[in-house]
């Protein structure tokens, strides 16, 4: 997402990577730790971006649940 907000990622890349499965809905289904681990991180992903991004938390957590390597196994 940062690539994407400073445009160093191609949008052929960019568009790969939204292209990628979502787990989104799986989880979004957990509670407890998991869950709010997933939330903590998502938001950190925003905070580190540059501050003229306009992504939204939502943005964040559909990118976040194609890349994350543990989401389709948890």
């Amino acid at each position: 997402m940062n690539m994407k907000a400073n445009g160093t990622i191609s949008s052929a890349e960019w568009t790969a990577v939204i292209q990628m499965t979502s787990h989104l809905e799986d989880i979004k289904r957990h509670q407890g730790e998991q869950r709010v681990n997933f939330e903590v991180m998502t938001r950190g992903v925003l905070e580190l971006l540059h501050p003229q991004a306009s992504f939204a938390l939502d943005d964040a957590q559909q990118v976040y649940s194609r890349v994350s390597l543990n989401s389709a196994n948890d």
